[in-house]
């Protein structure tokens, strides 16, 4: 499951953002890939919210990946979220979402 959020992640946008993606995510235990190619800013409290979605993710022990998310929006988020996942070409998406690259970590 993709979802491209088409804004930048800032108070008060943020937490609907969380919402939807939640909202989303439970519908399967697919993997889910937030497209951050158009996500050009984030703040402090975009950081937290992103820790808490994360944290919801790894609760049901499914997986959510970040892709293509901006280095400078990444340094805000690495802060506050060690289960961060930032890939930035299809590839190794793919590879992931096939299990292949979990395997070679192993």
């Amino acid at each position: 499951l993709m979802l491209t959020p088409d804004r930048c992640l800032i108070f008060p946008s943020v937490e609907f953002v969380r919402n939807v993606i939640n909202k989303q995510g439970r519908k399967s235990t697919l993997p889910v890939v937030l497209d951050c190619t158009y996500i050009y800013g984030a703040d402090f409290t975009a950081a937290k919210v992103v820790s808490m979605l994360i944290s919801d993710f790894e609760a049901r022990n499914q997986k959510l990946y970040f892709y293509n998310l901006q280095r400078r929006v990444a340094q805000v988020f690495e802060g506050l979220n060690k289960g961060l996942i930032v890939i930035y070409d299809a590839e190794h998406l793919e590879m992931e979402l096939s299990g292949k690259e979990s395997e070679t970590r192993k």
